[in-house]
């Protein structure tokens, strides 16, 4: 009947096992109807005593033949003999005590009859055919319904946690349109409050650094740095390379030019944060190295100072074991030897509020440079077109006409309307060349090889 569920119940072997119960006390019952009640004696509770029974009470063919072949008693005998067995079943019926009575044996030996092999199974098996049996069952009732699928609880719906005075809040404030969140809030003027210009902070990453024990060029702490970081925002960190992006160290161009009041300004800041990241004992070592640069700087030159101040400190953060106390004789001697066979380099003249000494001879004026004058108009010399009045050229050509939309009076036109480049008739070349829109020919011979300050026709 399940077989469409994919389901099997082993209720074969309890069929069997009530099958065979019902055999046995049907027999038991037959047996016990057949032989005489007083003389029959009282089945034990051996499980083969019901088939016994009906064994012993089933004539034999023998048996038959010898109650055919015996002689037939009297009618008288015979009616009172079939008097009382007329109808057993309905004597039965009329006295249910009567038929306790007669079947006493028919009910002991169905319950001394051994168990069905279906009852004997495990309580397990019990509770698993009782949960196929309900899960059937339900599965029919949704079919007869039209659901052929069970209906699912919906999934639950966690609860907003928090006061409803802060969610309605939080609502509106999303709600609410995008150009509020745009306009800053300001806080309340304090009377007399003022920040000072020169106490700019120290840039992120430059406090990133001194953070991860990393070297810091000190022109990145001077003021000029920290204010073009601070009202300008910093650089990028990063940088895209050949092999992708890769992290931007800081800037270090103008390290060696930085001035003493800066380097010093710089050095302090530089103790303060190494003492609030490292501790008093690499603060201290920072510090003794500071005195030594401004004890090199007074003996030696700033040049060396500095390529000192840099040598010494990448080492120590490139060595953590590095002590930056005391001097270094050799490094400063390999430094001051290099400095000293690099080229010198030219710095700025320094103003001096020294008047310079009288000089007893006078300096004689100096004259302006003669430039002899060419006339592009005629090829004559001392006079410019605007003041020329020829009628041909040196080279006995009819000269060309002055412009007259130009700003200059000595401007010439060709016969087109284009004006004479200025460049290419006073040197024969021009920057803008052929993406030039004026006329690249000689104004006194015609040629397109030269212009007229070159041209061999010149008087």
């Amino acid at each position: 009947m399940y077989q469409h569920l994919g389901l099997r119940i082993g209720l074969d072997s309890d069929a069997a096992g009530a099958s065979s119960s019902a055999q046995e006390s049907s027999a038991a019952g037959a047996s016990s109807s057949n032989a005489p009640g007083p003389s029959r004696p009282h089945p034990t509770s051996n499980p083969t005593s019901g088939s016994r029974a009906a064994q012993s009470s089933r004539p034999t063919s023998n048996q038959q033949q010898s109650s055919a072949a015996a002689p037939q008693p009297s009618s008288s005998n015979q009616q009172a003999a079939a008097r009382p067995q007329t109808n057993p079943a309905m004597a039965h019926q009329g006295n249910p005590a009567t038929q306790q009575q007669a079947h006493p044996t028919a009910q002991t030996s169905s319950n001394n009859a051994p168990p069905a092999p279906g009852n004997a199974a495990q309580p397990q098996v019990a509770n698993e055919l009782a949960a196929l049996r309900a899960r059937i069952a339900e599965l029919e009732r949704l079919e007869a319904q039209g659901n052929p699928n069970p209906a699912r609880a919906p999934a639950p719906q966690q609860a907003l946690i928090g006061d409803p005075a802060t969610i309605e809040r939080v609502r509106a404030t999303i709600a609410a349109p995008k150009e509020d969140s745009k306009q800053p809030t300001l806080p309340a003027l304090q009377p007399g409050h003022k920040v000072s210009a020169l106490s700019m902070p120290i840039p992120p990453k430059v406090e990133e650094a001194f953070k991860n024990y990393r070297y810091v060029p000190y022109s990145a702490l001077t003021h000029i740095a920290r204010s073009k970081a601070y009202l300008r925002g910093e650089e990028s960190s990063f940088v895209f390379t050949t092999e992708g992006l890769t992290a931007k160290g800081l800037d270090r161009s103008n390290e060696l030019s930085i001035s003493t009041v800066d380097w010093i300004a710089a050095s302090r800041t530089a103790e303060e944060r190494t003492l609030f990241y490292w501790g008093v004992e690499r603060a201290n070592a920072l510090s003794s190295h500071h005195q030594v640069i401004l004890d090199i700087g007074r003996t030696h030159s700033w040049l060396v100072a500095m390529h000192y101040d840099i040598q010494q400190r990448e080492l120590a953060h490139a060595n953590y074991d590095h002590n930056l106390a005391g001097l270094d004789v050799a490094a400063l001697t390999m430094l001051n030897n290099k400095v000293a066979h690099q080229p010198s380099q030219t710095q700025a003249p320094v103003p001096s509020n020294k008047c310079p000494a009288p000089n007893d001879f006078a300096a004689a004026p100096r004259k302006k440079p003669h430039t002899q004058s060419c006339c592009f108009w005629c090829g004559g010399s001392n006079h410019l077109p605007g003041d020329c009045s020829a009628q041909f050229t040196a080279a006995g050509k009819p000269v060309a006409a002055i412009a007259s939309n130009a700003k200059s009076k000595h401007a010439l036109a060709s016969a087109d309307g284009r004006h004479y480049c200025f460049n290419w008739a006073s040197s024969s070349n021009c920057s803008f060349g052929g993406a030039c829109k004026n006329l690249h020919t000689c104004s006194i011979c015609g040629d397109t090889s030269h212009g007229a300050g070159t041209c061999k026709s010149r008087l």
